[in-house]
């Protein structure tokens, strides 16, 4: 993804790194929603600091919390794992086929 800021930058400052994986989520499942409050144009969108502090975000007991860390942590890993092995393939490919074109040529 591509993240653009101005100098209005809203953060979300987390106790607990174990927290990450729950607001990604969260932000993501809530992302239609963000998008009908933000203004500006398609392609750059922005959530006025407002608009921003009145986003609400359910805050569930850290140990509901940790277990969905621990399933979607292993998840996550999986997927950052595999999207890695595709980029490498990809750049193996382009090699491959360059190699053979100049073989061939």
């Amino acid at each position: 993804g591509l993240c653009i800021t101005n100098q209005q930058i809203n953060s979300i400052i987390l106790n607990q790194n174990q927290m990450v994986e729950y607001l990604y989520y969260n932000l993501l499942y809530n992302y239609e929603n963000l998008k009908n409050i933000a203004i500006g144009s398609s392609t750059m969108l922005m959530i006025n600091k407002t608009d921003f502090e009145q986003i609400k975000i359910l805050n569930p007991e850290f140990k509901i919390i940790y277990k969905f860390y621990l399933l979607t942590n292993q998840l996550s890993n999986y997927i950052w794992t595999s999207e890695s092995m595709n980029k490498n393939l990809v750049n193996l490919e382009e090699i491959l086929l360059s190699k053979m074109a100049t073989i061939e040529g």
